[in-house]
C-alpha cells in the first residue's frame, strides 16, 4: 500500500503539467515562473515520517518533482485548524500542484481549489462529491488491505482471539477497513474483540506488545497497512 500510494502520487503529480527535465537543480525561487514544476504537499496532523499517508504521500512528491528537474516542499499541520493556512502558503507562491493528506482535509482543499483555478490540487484519501476541474481526489480499497490484515491476525493469533483499536471517528475509510477485517475474521471462525481509542502510536505499540504476550493479535484502524508494506 505504501508504495502504491507512493507511485500514485507521483504519477499523478507528472500527468498534471508537461514539464521537462532542466540541468540545474531547482527552488521554490523558480515556482510560478513556469520552467519548473512545483509540488507542494501539506500533512495530516501528525509527522512527515509517520510510515503511513503522510510519508507515502511525501515520497510521491519528492519522485515526481525529481523525474522532472522540479521542486516540492511539505508543510506539517500542528492543528486541523491550519489546513486552509498550510494549503494558502502553497497557493500564494503559485506551486503547481498542492497535495492534501486526510480526508479531514477535503473542504480545505475543495474550497482552495476554487479560489486557485490555475493550481492543481491532489488530495490523499479524499472523496470527491461535486466534481472541481482542478481536483482529484485518491480514494482506496479500505476493505481490501482490511480483510488481508484480518486474515493474516486470524492465522496468527494463539488463542484464537484478536482485538482491534478503533478511532473515535469511524469515517467511512474507518468502517470499510473494519468490515474487511470482520470477514476475514469470520471466514476463519475467529472472534473480534474492540478496543476504543488510543492516544497515540507509542501507547499503541505498547498496549499491542502486552496483548500479543497474552496470545491476542491487534490491529489498529489507522496502522495496520505497515504490516503489509
Amino acid at each position: 500500500m505504501f508504495k502504491r500510494i507512493t507511485a500514485v502520487l507521483a504519477a499523478s503529480a507528472l500527468a498534471t503539467v508537461g514539464f521537462v527535465a532542466p540541468s540545474q537543480a531547482a527552488s521554490e525561487a523558480d515556482c510560478g515562473k513556469g520552467i519548473r514544476l512545483c509540488i507542494g504537499l501539506v500533512t495530516d496532523t501528525g509527522k512527515v515520517d509517520d510510515k503511513s499517508f503522510n510519508q507515502s504521500a511525501w515520497k510521491g512528491a519528492q519522485d515526481g518533482a525529481k523525474a522532472v528537474g522540479g521542486f516540492a516542499k511539505y508543510i506539517e499541520t500542528i492543528d486541523p485548524k491550519d489546513y486552509a493556512n498550510n494549503i494558502g502558503q502553497f497557493a500564494s507562491k503559485n506551486y503547481d500542484v498542492i497535495i492534501g493528506v486526510g480526508f479531514l482535509m477535503a473542504e480545505a482543499m475543495t474550497t482552495a481549489a476554487k479560489q486557485y483555478p490555475k493550481i492543481k490540487f491532489i488530495g490523499v484519501d479524499q472523496f470527491q462529491g461535486a466534481a472541481v476541474a482542478n481536483l482529484t481526489g485518491l480514494v482506496f480499497p479500505e476493505d481490501k488491505a482490511g480483510f488481508l490484515a484480518g486474515y493474516l491476525a486470524g492465522h496468527l493469533t494463539k488463542s484464537g482471539k484478536t482485538g482491534q483499536f478503533l478511532e473515535q471517528m469511524l469515517f467511512h475509510q474507518f468502517v470499510t477497513s473494519v468490515r474487511g477485517i470482520e470477514m476475514a475474521l469470520l471466514m476463519q471462525r475467529k472472534s473480534l474483540e474492540r478496543n476504543i481509542q488510543l492516544p497515540d502510536s507509542f501507547t499503541m505499540h505498547q498496549t499491542t506488545h502486552s496483548t500479543i504476550q497474552h496470545g491476542a493479535v491487534q490491529l489498529h484502524s489507522s496502522y495496520y497497512l505497515k504490516a503489509l508494506m
